[in-house]
């Protein structure tokens, strides 16, 4: 299949296929007349597109449409089991693999402990026994694997495919890690790496709540803080590829100023898990009185995020207020970042919004307060509508993206 799409897409010349098959998947069910219409090609030569995308298997005929006068049109839309990708995620606390087609349904899934020590080696071998086991079970479907999407915290350089230094790991292991050529090694596939917060704002874009929306921010927000900006269509890139370090914004200025030590006073010392964490162990060690000494004893090494939201769910006063402190912070971050940008939706996921309606509720609130007014533009906020797995869609999906969509 790389083959057959290398030939197909290999040359400026043939753009257009790119942008043709783009649209069928934006805006299908849609016949050659519309195609047409929007790409500002003749009948003929939109029939020759479509011809050589239904011979390679990349779309298919739907439906016939609405008669216009004589017979029906027919409809071309993306065929999702033409084509498969690879995501892996190499996360805080787990390693994911999955198996995914173009319709983002995963048909494999694997899942690994992140095991503190790591080595990329181990990492890699890892990975690269469950795509192996993948392999074996769908023998058939392996030719159509275009390639695999690896997604990971940052600093990355991207285009060579280098884990700069890993926050995930920090250990001098990780650094200048050639993570995609080490992974094509094992594998013969081609090999992409992104940021997290990137590839899961391409995932929503595609195939989430903000599906065909050109201009959108996505924010996620765990152990880390980042976000995923897409303008006109097409991901922010930056001159280097640390663009959308949100967690890094200055939000209270007399703590900076007052200390020279990295990160105090931005978002990652109020609205991470971690620094949740930290807080509440802090308050036990205090022999503060919360319910959270209730769920854990005396075993601070049990405290987890979740407690915490329990904790809030019951009304105990300390998650209350680590919550509601986090999330105001957050929403100032989010008031920043849209006076800035001005999106059309600003699309929030991450464990923190998935677990927690109520930083969701509180962070937006206090966002809506400090947005400068337009009233001509609404201000939108939205969960992540793939959930607990975007991640890993997102790491496939920059395969799709790479080999489908114009640049």
């Amino acid at each position: 299949m790389k083959n057959k799409l290398e030939n197909l897409f290999g040359d400026e010349k043939k753009l257009s296929k790119k942008n043709i098959l783009s649209l069928i998947r934006r805006k299908g069910p849609i016949n050659k007349n519309d195609l047409g219409q929007i790409v500002g090609v003749s009948f003929p030569t939109i029939s020759k597109i479509i011809n050589e995308l239904l011979g390679i298997g990349l779309i298919k005929i739907k439906q016939q449409g609405e008669s216009r006068g004589g017979r029906k049109p027919l409809l071309y839309s993306v065929d999702g089991s033409s084509c498969l990708a690879i995501g892996v995620v190499i996360g805080d606390v787990k390693l994911e693999v999955i198996l995914m087609n173009f319709n983002s349904d995963i048909l494999e899934i694997y899942s690994f402990p992140k095991k503190k020590g790591m080595s990329p080696s181990q990492v890699v071998t890892i990975t690269h026994e469950a795509i192996d086991a993948m392999h074996q079970k769908n023998r058939s479907m392996s030719n159509k694997i275009l390639g695999i999407g690896i997604a990971t915290a940052g600093p990355l350089d991207r285009k060579k495919g280098i884990i700069l230094n890993s926050t995930i790991f920090p250990s001098d292991l990780w650094n200048y890690v050639p993570i995609c050529e080490m992974l094509k090694q094992r594998t013969s596939l081609p090999v992409f790496l992104e940021n997290r917060a990137r590839v899961a704002a391409l995932a929503e874009q595609w195939y989430g709540i903000a599906k065909n929306i050109d201009n959108l921010v996505f924010i996620h927000s765990s152990y880390g803080i980042g976000a995923g900006i897409i303008t006109n269509g097409r991901l922010i890139e930056g001159k280097v590829d640390v663009t959308g370090s949100l967690g890094h914004m200055i939000i209270d200025i007399k703590r900076t100023r007052n200390n020279k030590k990295k990160d105090i006073g931005s978002l990652l010392e109020y609205s991470t898990i971690y620094s949740m964490l930290d807080r509440a162990v802090k308050a036990i060690k205090e022999n503060k009185k919360t319910i959270l000494t209730d769920y854990i004893g005396d075993d601070l090494e049990r405290l987890s995020f979740d407690h915490i939201c329990k904790g809030a769910i019951e009304k105990d006063k300390l998650c209350l207020e680590i919550i509601q402190d986090a999330a105001w912070a957050f929403g100032i971050a989010l008031s920043n970042f849209f006076n800035l940008l001005w999106p059309q939706v600003i699309v929030l996921g991450g464990e923190i919004i998935d677990k927690c309606d109520l930083f969701f509720g509180m962070a937006t609130e206090t966002a809506r307060k400090f947005i400068y007014p337009n009233t001509f533009h609404d201000i939108i906020f939205e969960k992540s509508s793939l959930s607990e797995h975007i991640i890993p869609i997102g790491a496939a999906t920059q395969v799709f993206d790479h080999y489908f969509e114009p640049m």
